[in-house]
């Protein structure tokens, strides 16, 4: 450690009566600046500061750490300058200078959502309860969309028709965001999006892909309209309600956990090189280091890539045409196939039954026609005889 913060650290920490963990915050706090930084803490400025928080930012830190070296930083930067004649006024004056280009305010809003991301993480059981209590395909397929895709409600609900492109193993969406156009990859939604396309009610290109029809006229689905919509099934399910940066933080989250790098995710995710939200992801999704201690411990890599978490919504295959579902659907959206097992056999049934009456009712209405066809032929018969009598005299004429 520098000599000169080796002698502020001790001569501040001497005069306080602080717990073990908060001298070891200071001590930590020093030697990360030394680090990044490799300057004394009482002869940095401004620029040396908003240099070590920005190379922080860069790095997998939490938000509530920053926070608090930052802290530490300051405390012992007014002390160095009340230790060479300033009044407390004045060294708190000049320190708020020094740290100008460290973001205390949003350091601290984005800790207490760091500490409240993890409870609002979407569950596969709440997912599949959306889907099932969501009866009209349009819903269905929006919550599909909005959780595989990660996208913006915005982005979402701004789609076109045209911005689909249906390939054979997978499907693309345009999305134009904050920071441009990007292409997203969706497998696990396509079923659902298919099944919504059969029904939407305007199929030119550049008809909104999510839409509502008001009068008669196909307008794009409201964000009001879909957070209603959420909320309504979200009170019919007994569940908690689940609004759409829920799923998007969900998914991110997932993907971070799988070993999606930092440069990917932000390209996903449709972030600004300089943002720190993937390094938030990464950090709360606490992989970084679970493959290389496995490895370090035998476990094969093929093991742990085996290992990795799956997405909570998977696509099964259509027994009949191989093509992909929901697993909650219960018609194939390719080609009709029931996929419920109970609604098959009961149609089944219907059919079967269904078969039988029409075989009675085709042998009673043969027997029928052959009835009448018998009556048909007795009053041909009938009026032939009548033909064949001789016209007028008595009786005996006829002989």
């Amino acid at each position: 450690m520098i000599k000169e913060n080796e002698k502020l650290l001790n001569d501040y920490l001497s005069g306080r009566r602080l717990s073990q963990s908060s001298r070891e915050g200071y001590l930590k706090a020093v030697k990360n600046f030394e680090q990044f930084i490799g300057k004394a803490v009482e002869k940095a400025d401004a620029s040396d500061f908003s240099e070590w928080f920005k190379r922080l930012s860069r790095k997998t830190y939490k938000s509530k750490t920053i926070w608090n070296y930052g802290l530490c930083l300051k405390h012992l930067y007014i002390y160095s300058l009340e230790a060479r004649g300033l009044s407390e006024d004045e060294a708190n004056l000049e320190a708020n200078k020094a740290f100008k280009g460290v973001p205390f305010g949003d350091l601290i809003k984005e800790a207490r959502r760091e500490s409240s991301d993890r409870d609002k993480l979407v569950t596969q059981e709440e997912l599949n309860t959306l889907l099932k209590t969501a009866i009209h395909p349009r819903v269905k397929a929006i919550i599909a969309v909005l959780y595989e895709s990660a996208c913006r409600k915005g982005e979402i609900l701004s789609l076109r028709i045209r911005d689909v492109s249906f390939g054979d193993t997978f499907t693309e969406i345009r999305v134009k965001g904050k920071t441009g156009e990007r292409t997203i990859p969706l497998m696990f939604s396509v079923p659902y999006l298919r099944a919504w396309l059969q029904i939407h009610p305007d199929r030119r290109p550049e008809a909104p892909l999510f839409c509502s029809v008001v009068k008669g006229r196909v307008k794009p689905l409201g964000s009001s309209a879909l957070g209603m919509a959420l909320r309504l099934i979200c009170e019919k399910a007994g569940i908690r309600h689940i609004h759409p940066h829920m799923l998007r933080h969900t998914r991110l989250t997932e993907l971070a956990k799988s070993g999606l790098g930092e440069y990917q995710l932000k390209s996903f995710a449709g972030w600004t090189p300089d943002s720190r939200m993937a390094a938030r992801y990464i950090h709360l999704a606490g992989r970084s280091h679970v493959a290389a201690v496995l490895e370090a411990q035998g476990v094969p890599i093929e093991k742990i890539k085996a290992e990795k978490p799956q997405p909570l919504l998977r696509s099964e295959a259509c027994p009949n045409c191989g093509g992909q579902v929901g697993p909650d659907m219960l018609f194939c959206p390719n080609c009709g196939y029931i996929l419920d097992d109970t609604m098959r056999g009961d149609l089944q049934d219907r059919r079967e039954k269904a078969q039988a009456q029409l075989m009675r009712e085709v042998v009673a209405l043969k027997e029928q026609m052959r009835r009448l066809i018998e009556r048909l032929e007795g009053a041909e018969a009938q009026t032939s005889s009548l033909k064949d009598r001789p016209k007028g005299g008595s009786p005996t004429a006829w002989r």
